[in-house]
């Protein structure tokens, strides 16, 4: 039998036990309390076990490592250790002193290992961030780190993993798959200690941008690709704002522009639909019939001309909306207008928009660039011009005749010009176009009248002064 004392002790015991306070748990990720040593162990982890981001040299160590570079593989073999992390500051960004020749590279990463033990940690983020495709810096700064790939933390190592991030030929297009059909390259690239500020001004985006071109090509089809593509890109002028070469940047321009045309076309066979993927373009690259350095050369000619056509179609359609918001007279005329012009869209070349006071803040909503009337026109004009090559037509409110002329049978300057932002003087051409509705002079007035069957009138002189004889069906 257990005596009472023993009993007594016991219970007293178990009473201390249970009066003790509960030790601190700590479980990551389940908001439960933490302690000291884990705290701290966090802390560790996050210094230590992604890229290390040196801050930009100062102005002075700059221009010595500029320096040193500017002399080749001596200026290197001179160069201090502690020196040698700058160096790629001045090699892949900027200057891009000595990033295309192979000794001095050469020399540099052969006394990287003077730097220390985290020089490859130090080379990581400057690799990925200057990452170009055929590039000979990038290519010898993937050898050596591959040579040093056990010294990767591990979370730059799980990054390599996962995106081959040490072979050059295949890191963009693995990220850019990511990005179309997956929701995480932003967050890996944080967790590996680059910010997404760094990404978005990096050669490294600009080659993701071109490789998400070359996936839409292959058909690589996401339900939506302009929203991913959102995902990685800054509010505007993407490529611009890289550190990417020029040669770099034209090309991931002309891979991406035909990728996300080819993903729209296959989605949108009959164009019905194209304005998400149009903003992006001329956010991306600007408006190719004012910026046409941009495109030729660097962008597909087919591709070009489909993004004029969404432009021109984009402007007829404009037109009839900003009509809508000003003053009409006849809401089913308008309809019908509308309906003939759009008949016509496939044989119109070019397309302008031109307006009064009233128009142009309609006008800037469209998105859209235009012409301005000065003089003879009421603030609320607004007028169409079409261009089918060898014929021009002014569709115009507030006017009972359209304006037809042959540019080579009239003087310029008395009638309005395709992309032509100089105020415009309606005055100029209602003068020489007569009331009868015959040819004078090269140009030709046709009122809207009589209510019922003013498109064949229309339509015949059409295909009668067009060379190419143009008469849709349908008309």
């Amino acid at each position: 039998m257990t005596s009472s004392s023993e009993s007594q002790r016991q219970t007293t015991t178990l009473k201390a036990e249970l009066r003790k306070a509960i030790p601190p748990v700590f479980a990551p990720g389940f908001g439960l309390r933490s302690d000291a040593i884990a705290e701290q162990a966090a802390l560790i982890e996050n210094k230590w076990g992604g890229a290390r981001i040196d801050s930009k040299p100062q102005p002075d160590v700059f221009t010595i490592v500029k320096t040193a570079l500017e002399h080749g593989t001596r200026g290197i073999e001179t160069l201090p250790p502690r020196l040698l992390p700058y160096v790629p500051y001045a090699m892949l960004y900027g200057t891009h002193i000595g990033r295309n020749d192979a000794d001095i590279v050469r020399c540099f990463l052969d006394r990287l290992d003077e730097a220390g033990r985290s020089a490859p940690r130090r080379l990581f983020p400057h690799y990925l961030l200057g990452l170009e495709r055929g590039d000979h810096a990038t290519n010898e700064f993937a050898s050596w780190l591959k040579k040093h790939r056990q010294s990767l933390p591990g979370r730059l190592a799980g990054f390599t993993d996962k995106y081959d991030a040490l072979d050059p030929g295949r890191a963009s297009a693995r990220m850019a798959y990511e990005v179309l059909m997956g929701n995480a390259l932003i967050g890996d690239i944080k967790a590996v200690g680059i910010g997404p500020e760094l990404f978005q001004t990096s050669a490294l985006m600009a080659e993701v941008l071109g490789s998400i071109g070359e996936a839409l090509t292959d058909k690589v089809n996401p339900s939506d690709a302009v929203a991913r593509v959102k995902t990685i890109l800054p509010e505007q002028r993407a490529v611009d704002q890289t550190l990417a070469r020029m040669p770099a940047k034209k090309r991931v321009v002309g891979a991406f522009i035909a990728g996300i045309i080819q993903w729209q076309r296959n989605r949108d066979p009959r164009n019905e639909k194209p304005g998400p993927v149009l903003d992006l373009i001329l956010d991306l690259n600007q408006d190719p019939r004012f910026h046409s350095a941009r495109w030729q050369g660097v962008v597909p000619r087919p591709a070009i001309e489909i993004v004029e056509g969404w432009l021109t179609k984009h402007t007829v359609e404009a037109f009839f909306r900003i009509v809508d918001r000003l003053r009409i007279e006849r809401m089913d005329m308008w309809a019908e207008r509308r309906k003939f012009w759009m008949t016509y869209l496939p044989y119109v070349r070019r397309a302008w928009l031109i307006v009064g006071a009233q128009g142009e803040p309609f006008a800037r909503q469209e998105r859209i660039r235009f012409g301005r009337f000065g003089g003879g026109a009421d603030n609320g004009h607004c007028g169409l011009l079409l261009d089918f090559g060898d014929l021009r037509v002014l569709e115009m409110n507030m006017n009972g005749r359209t304006i037809l002329w042959r540019p080579d049978k009239v003087e310029r300057s008395d009638f309005p010009e395709v992309y032509d932002e100089t105020p415009y003087d309606r005055r100029n051409f209602i003068s020489l176009v007569g009331q009868s509705e015959v040819w004078r002079k090269g140009c030709i007035g046709l009122g809207h009248r009589p209510p019922n069957g003013w498109q064949s009138k229309f339509a015949d002189q059409i295909q009668q002064r067009s060379d190419r004889g143009i008469n849709p069906t349908g008309v």
